[in-house]
């Protein structure tokens, strides 16, 4: 008796139970399939009830037309959307103001220093010098968040307000 023979032999209810073992696995695995596939069948008679291949045919057309209507639509909005950001990119939605005490003659932090900046520090800062007998009012442009003109300190800290606003 040859070596594989024998160990057959001595250890034959061992090999059984393993072959039942894998018998049992390999049902379960096609029970499961099986229940799957009856479950797609179902989904797909429910899909194609009381329609013919050409109401098929046209449900899938209609479909496609949709969808591509969709996709121009979002291509407009996606358009829209960019231009939109360049605008409030641009758009003077930075503001930083200070108050302040322009003469010794004159209190309650009438005078003011209010910088309009964009994203890209571009825009303006006005400052109104409020005294006693008159008002004084001066517009300087901002690029870079830097000024071609001189800057007071008010107007500097009212820059330096707008760049750090969000």
């Amino acid at each position: 008796m040859s070596s594989l023979s024998r160990f057959a032999a001595e250890n034959a209810g061992t090999l059984l139970l393993l072959a039942l073992t894998l018998i049992i696995i390999v049902a379960c695995v096609a029970a499961g399939a099986w229940i799957k596939l009856r479950a797609i069948e179902r989904r797909w008679r429910d899909l194609l009830a009381e329609t013919s291949g050409a109401d098929l045919e046209r449900l899938l057309e209609h479909h496609l037309v949709e969808k591509v209507r969709l996709e121009e639509r979002v291509g407009d909005l996606e358009g829209r959307a960019s231009r939109l950001e360049d605008r409030l990119e641009r758009s003077n939605r930075r503001a930083g103001l200070v108050r302040f005490d322009a003469f010794d003659d004159v209190g309650g932090q009438q005078s003011f220093s209010l910088a309009m900046l964009d994203d890209l520090g571009t825009g303006f800062v006005l400052t109104s010098l409020i005294g006693r007998n008159d008002c004084r009012v001066y517009c300087k442009p901002i690029e870079g968040w830097k000024s071609a003109k001189n800057l007071s300190e008010e107007e500097k800290e009212a820059v330096r307000l707008a760049q750090a606003a969000r």
